[in-house]
């Protein structure tokens, strides 16, 4: 859906004129990521509150003539009245989106893409997640807090990108451009392919192969001419490999708890607190403050959530271990734990 479309429903949401279908639209529209929910509860706060803003000099007038007319308006008592109340609305909105819209992206960093020499970078803050197409075809779930870049020319002789944070490609079968994933000191080769690439600064790097078939190569710090070492994944392996400890482990993984991301889905299985409030810090956006936090790998979460908020998340969590919280914006958070061991 187009964003000037979906923005357009929000209005005639917010103020009431709306459609069931149209509801039925936003509805699926949220569904889509915890971005657009985060955005669309924004646009909801500003509009309950009517306190934007604008800094047109001649939308100002206007929007304080529409602003004022809405204000003052009685309940509606004929078809008429109540259509043009609701155009009044959606207008006032139209104006108020388009500033609002300006400040989201200047304070929360949105998803981002940049065309400038010698890179097309493409980039998601916490809290956001992109799905995209490269040019020739093979197509990019980014995760949040995530960055991929690719030259200008990508597919004119070679198909090669470069990955910090985590992606999932669904690679355009091309048997004379190989598809190569750059992330850290390593390599990932496919022709056509589904795999998913875990390579956050510090942090253990996984490579999880789906279906088709790739080759890892692992370079050292000093020279990319030769691999010091090379794997081959088929569907259902992953490699794993930790920086600090230097090893390179095969092993089969669960699809579920790899790539559920993509469609939106947070999973925990066993997972260690702390691992959790990493996870929730990159995809809520949010910076946790916790206090008497348990000794690592003593305090295990699992749940499922699909496009469930954050206090929602806390409460199972809380409900599951000896946890309290307190969200205190939208961008921090507090955590007690009770009982840590």
């Amino acid at each position: 859906m187009e964003d000037e479309n979906i923005y357009s429903i929000i209005g005639l949401v917010l103020s009431g004129t709306a459609s069931e279908h149209q509801k039925e639209l936003l509805e699926s529209w949220l569904e889509e990521s915890p971005g657009n929910i985060h955005t669309y509860r924004a646009l909801e706060r500003a509009w309950e509150s009517s306190k934007v803003e604008l800094s047109y000099s001649n939308e100002e007038e206007q929007y304080q003539k529409v602003i004022s007319v809405i204000r003052s308006s009685k309940k509606p008592r004929g078809s008429r009245t109540k259509n043009m109340l609701g155009i009044a609305a959606t207008v006032c909105l139209f104006f108020v989106f388009g500033w609002i819209l300006f400040k989201v992206q200047q304070a929360t960093n949105e998803v981002n893409t940049v065309e400038t020499e010698p890179y097309v970078v493409k980039s998601t803050p916490p809290g956001s997640k992109l799905k995209f197409k490269l040019p020739d075809g093979t197509q990019v779930w980014l995760n949040s807090g995530s960055l991929l870049k690719y030259s200008p020319g990508y597919g004119a002789t070679e198909r090669q990108v470069e990955l910090i944070g985590e992606a999932y490609f669904d690679v355009v079968e091309d048997p004379s451009r190989a598809f190569i994933v750059s992330s850290a000191n390593f390599q990932t080769t496919a022709l056509g392919t589904a795999f998913n690439v875990r390579a956050f600064p510090g942090k253990q790097l996984n490579i999880s192969l789906v279906e088709g078939k790739v080759r890892v190569d692992q370079f050292s710090q000093d020279s990319v001419e030769e691999p010091v070492s090379q794997v081959l994944l088929l569907p259902g392996e992953q490699i794993s490999w930790h920086k600090e400890r230097n090893v390179l482990e095969k092993k089969a993984f669960d699809p579920m708890k790899v790539v559920a991301w993509k469609d939106n889905i947070l999973y925990f299985e066993d997972t260690d607190f702390h691992d959790v409030i990493d996870q929730l810090t990159n995809w809520y956006g949010v910076k946790f403050t916790v206090i008497n936090p348990p000794v690592k790998n003593t305090t295990l979460f699992s749940g499922k959530f699909r496009n469930k908020s954050l206090e929602h998340v806390l409460e199972a969590m809380s409900f599951s271990k000896k946890i309290s919280y307190e969200i205190h914006n939208d961008t921090t958070a507090l955590i007690k734990v009770t009982s840590p061991n």
